[in-house]
């Protein structure tokens, strides 16, 4: 196919209002979403902690940075290996693989004794954010309507960037005051794992298009 027919041109989309009616339909794209917000919950709010479970371990700003610096190289890599990958695992596969990833990282933020540890398990990045990227932007045109998938994309993004952020940030900050950062830390690991699971379970919700009906002559 050309370039130009590639992708949906703009006329060919529905509106966002009608593409998020025929979404909220989509159960396979609901456990998507449902999973996501679980995942990235446990992610950013963690994360947002990274700094201070490092300086609780003894480390500085220069501990941070690093680690902060490891995570942003270790996507390029993953990003760059998708084609190779992408022949071999089908993109439901490589979600998968992504959110588990993201519980380990989690888990090293929370349970690593040392800091060195936690810098290092910071290359975690690549198998589960750096993953996630490629394989959630072609997992979504697999589950949705053609006309519903920029709309569909731009849900997931808000939702990544947007809700999980905020409400994790939210019940983190809480959850540290109340129970202290470790123990939060812990509990933050749960939420991603709870993800991973309502994804793997999708896989019973995904139906494929039957083959068409031959005209009768």
């Amino acid at each position: 196919p050309s370039a130009r027919n590639a992708h949906p041109r703009q006329e060919d989309n529905d509106s966002f209002a009608t593409g998020v009616k025929k979404l909220l339909k989509n159960r396979a794209y609901l456990s998507l979403l449902l999973a996501v917000f679980f995942v990235f919950f446990g992610s950013s709010g963690s994360m947002l902690f990274l700094s201070v479970r490092i300086s609780d371990l003894g480390g500085g700003n220069g501990d941070y940075g690093l680690a902060l610096f490891i995570m942003a190289m270790s996507e390029v890599p993953a990003l760059l290996s998708y084609k190779k990958l992408a022949p071999r695992f089908s993109n439901y596969s490589l979600l998968c693989i992504s959110m588990f990833f993201m519980v380990l990282k989690i888990s090293a933020v929370a349970l690593s004794p040392r800091v060195w540890m936690i810098v290092a398990l910071m290359t975690l990045q690549a198998p589960s954010y750096g993953i996630y990227l490629s394989s959630i932007a072609n997992y979504v045109p697999e589950i949705v309507e053609r006309r519903t998938v920029f709309t569909a994309q731009t849900v997931i993004a808000a939702i990544v960037s947007g809700l999980a952020g905020i409400c994790s940030n939210l019940f983190m900050g809480a959850a540290a005051t109340a129970i202290g950062l470790r123990p939060a830390l812990c509990l933050m690991i749960a939420f991603p794992a709870v993800g991973l699971l309502i994804f793997c379970l999708s896989k019973f919700l995904v139906k494929k298009p039957s083959a068409p009906v031959p005209a009768r002559t």
